[in-house]
């Protein structure tokens, strides 16, 4: 883990979970198969080493079948997008 000013801790994926990644992107972009049992796992066990949250930040993996049922992801492209639309001068009214 790496320690950030603001005393964020960022979580080092190992060699198997990187490649787990990797593969789940991978087979996504081959299969257009959004399940992902595997990924889902890995997102669980990330939870049970405390790990607060899960930043997906590959369109891919913002896909799955249902990764954002768990409170604790957060998908960059949503915060990309809204974070766009306030800085034209909008609000989101609402998030579907």
């Amino acid at each position: 883990m790496f320690n950030l000013k603001n005393e964020i801790n960022i979580y080092k994926l190992n060699d198997k979970q990187k490649n787990l990644s990797m593969k789940t992107i991978y087979d996504i972009k081959e299969t257009n198969n959004t399940s992902a049992p595997q990924f889902l796992k890995l997102v669980e066990s990330l939870k049970n080493e405390s790990v607060d949250s899960v930043i997906l930040a590959c369109t891919e993996l913002s896909i799955i079948d249902d990764i954002m049922n768990y409170n604790y992801v957060i998908d960059a492209m949503d915060i990309l997008a809204i974070e766009s639309i306030k800085k034209m001068g909008f609000n989101v009214k609402n998030r579907i």
